[in-house]
């Protein structure tokens, strides 16, 4: 895509060039002493280099974005300040972006190189989907696991943004302040399938576990006074 805009412009300053040093030889042949042109020329184009820095930086900054493989039409890219969209186009000088607000968002592409950028569509579609939960101190983690990874397993199969062929992963994280923080993780084929498949696991792990009897405590403190009076 970019390969093609920068085509037309390419043609045009080779052929310009080419016609310049065909000019500055005819009149080398000539006798016209050419050296005062030469070094008008390179004062010349010092000072437009100068001009276009700022230019010259987007077009390469561009091309390295599209010859490196960092971005293409249609992925979902987020920047280290937050911003986030699907790329609508990569320009010469700027990249379009669109927000999941449907706004159009137009980015240097110098500034866009030399940002963190993440491309939730590379190397591949597929995304990891984490849920994060915690249980109360007086469950059976046993029965918990199993409850976790039969919600999970029902999920992925049921749901065709999930992908059913990465399976489902269980695992305890910390002691926490009012429960045992634990982690479920399944996979989704594409950014926004993850957001249903994390609200279905979201959904189904509730319900279940108040099916289980397993409890999902609110914040609590135990506190103690100097006479020995304790309550919660």
């Amino acid at each position: 895509i970019l390969d093609q805009k920068m085509i037309p412009p390419l043609r045009r300053a080779a052929t310009i060039t080419i016609y310049a040093l065909a000019g500055m030889l005819i009149l080398d042949r000539l006798g016209i002493s050419i050296s005062p042109l030469i070094a008008g020329l390179g004062i010349g184009g010092l000072a437009v280099a100068l001009a276009l820095q700022p230019t010259l930086s987007n077009f390469f900054a561009g091309t390295y974005l599209v010859s490196d493989g960092v971005l293409s039409p249609n992925d979902f890219i987020e920047l280290e300040g937050g911003l986030s969209g699907y790329v609508v186009e990569v320009g010469w000088r700027s990249t379009r972006i669109r927000t999941p607000y449907n706004n159009l968002v137009i980015i240097p592409n110098s500034r866009l190189a030399d940002s963190i950028l993440t491309n939730y569509y590379g190397p591949s579609m597929d995304i990891g989907v984490m849920v994060m939960v915690g249980v109360s101190y007086s469950s059976d983690l046993a029965q918990v696991e199993r409850v976790s990874l039969e919600v999970a397993n029902e999920v992925i199969n049921s749901i065709p943004q999930a992908d059913a062929k990465s399976g489902a992963y269980f695992g305890y994280d910390t002691f926490g302040d009012s429960n045992i923080d634990l982690w479920l993780w399944v996979q989704a084929n594409d950014r926004l399938g993850s957001f249903t498949v994390k609200s279905e696991l979201i959904k189904q792990l509730h319900q279940r576990f108040n099916q289980e009897g397993i409890e999902i405590n609110y914040p609590m403190r135990h506190l103690i006074y100097p006479d020995d009076t304790n309550t919660k």
